[in-house]
């Protein structure tokens, strides 16, 4: 009995043993933090690595897999797969859902290694001497899920900010009507953005003269923001400062006079706004703003009394679509 049992545990070290001589020869080793959950089993794992991998070259990548139990609303089993560098940089970063079959988790993350290597490839002259091949040159590409990240790429990722044009529709109370507008915003990190805003209300402000007549003035706003707030998933809240400026042209008909004079109006305020992922380019925004308006260039003046008075407080909410590039 404890001779069998003894030939049994030689055998599951030899083969075990084996294992890890044919990963290290692999040049990618595979291991996992949660060893008593067979699902998918640590053996297995390494074996649809190693069939659909096959050799890699260089040695000391490191595969390993970690089993997570997240309750909550929604609960949800996955496997958080990382994979690291020789140098011991994490290189890749994927969860994936376990299915019914133990199985189908294992080849799936054989075929997000595989991929991420395959992808290598086609970006090697940014790597510094990674040289990568794969056994199988007819498996299927799921390129929009797999992305490499090397030092050069991951840096210039982390430096860029992702640029969004925006088109937009709102309510505005300096004329009391809707505007259409375009806005331009960067995102210099996940919760930080600046961007930049034109809009055109499509009415005048209109004001009636007391000798008769009225005057009208037509503005364009010019304005610049800054907004911070966390991603909480496919949303992220933000709030932040603006400045702007409504460059406006006004026009008196009145029995005394009829003129056309022209005018900058300043002022600073606060944005608070919605930003929700559509999808991986497309986003929506609903925002709400106000302010107040501090300078003023000049003062339209009719038979010396003033009209359409600058000075005062202005506020708009909108919607606007965005599109990143």
């Amino acid at each position: 009995m404890k001779l069998g049992t003894l030939t049994g545990l030689q055998r599951y070290v030899t083969a075990f043993a084996a294992v890890v001589f044919l990963q290290l020869q692999q040049g990618i080793v595979v291991e996992t933090d949660s060893p008593d959950a067979h699902c998918p089993d640590l053996h297995q794992t390494r074996e649809a690595v190693s069939s659909r991998l096959g050799t890699i070259q260089g040695k000391g990548y490191g595969a390993r897999y970690t089993i997570v139990h997240a309750p909550g609303e929604v609960a949800r089993d996955f496997v958080r797969l990382e994979l690291s560098s020789p140098e011991g940089e994490t290189l890749l970063r994927r969860e994936l859902p376990i299915g019914e079959s133990c199985g189908a988790v294992a080849d799936a993350i054989a075929l997000v290694l595989d991929q991420y290597f395959r992808a290598l490839i086609t970006d090697d002259t940014e790597q510094e001497g990674v040289r990568t091949a794969a056994s199988n040159d007819g498996s299927p590409r799921v390129d929009a899920a797999i992305t490499p990240l090397s030092k050069k790429r991951a840096s210039r990722e982390t430096s860029r900010p992702t640029w969004l044009a925006m088109l937009e529709m709102a309510a505005v109370s300096t004329s009391s009507s809707v505007a259409a507008g375009a806005r331009f915003r960067a995102l210099f990190s996940p919760t930080w953005h600046g961007g930049i805003e034109l809009v055109i209300p499509f009415s005048d402000r209109i004001e009636t003269l007391a000798n008769g007549g009225e005057a009208r003035a037509r503005s364009v706003e010019l304005g610049v923001h800054l907004g911070w707030g966390p991603e909480l998933g496919a949303f992220r809240l933000y709030l932040g400062p603006t400045l702007f400026a409504l460059l406006e042209r006004g026009t008196t008909t009145s029995p005394l006079e009829n003129s056309t004079r022209y005018r900058a109006l300043g002022g600073a305020g606060g944005e608070l706004g919605l930003d929700v992922r559509l999808g991986e380019r497309w986003r929506t925004v609903a925002f709400v703003s106000g302010g107040g308006i501090f300078a003023e260039s000049a003062a339209f003046v009719v038979a010396g009394d003033e009209v359409l008075r600058g000075i005062g407080w202005t506020g708009k909410t909108g919607l606007a679509v965005a599109y990143a590039f």
